[in-house]
């Protein structure tokens, strides 16, 4: 009885183990992949940004009003 009782356990908790692990190298995968893009993003946006401020100044952008719904 308790040989049954134990492969019933392993049955249900090496696939779960698995799934876990499988789910946790995946997580880091995607961060792996998101930090690559942030780098490649991050020297992308500065030299828009250059180019951007070159072109126009300050006082050349029009004024903007944000408004917040606040219960």
């Amino acid at each position: 009885m308790d040989k049954v009782f134990l492969i019933i356990i392993l049955v249900v908790y090496c696939p779960a183990a698995l799934w876990l692990f499988l789910y946790g190298m995946n997580s880091y995968y995607m961060i792996y992949l998101f930090f690559r893009k942030y780098k490649q993003e991050i020297s992308h946006n500065k030299e828009f940004l250059d180019k951007f401020w070159t072109t126009f100044n300050r006082q050349q952008l029009p004024k903007v009003t944000t408004q917040l719904p606040v219960l």
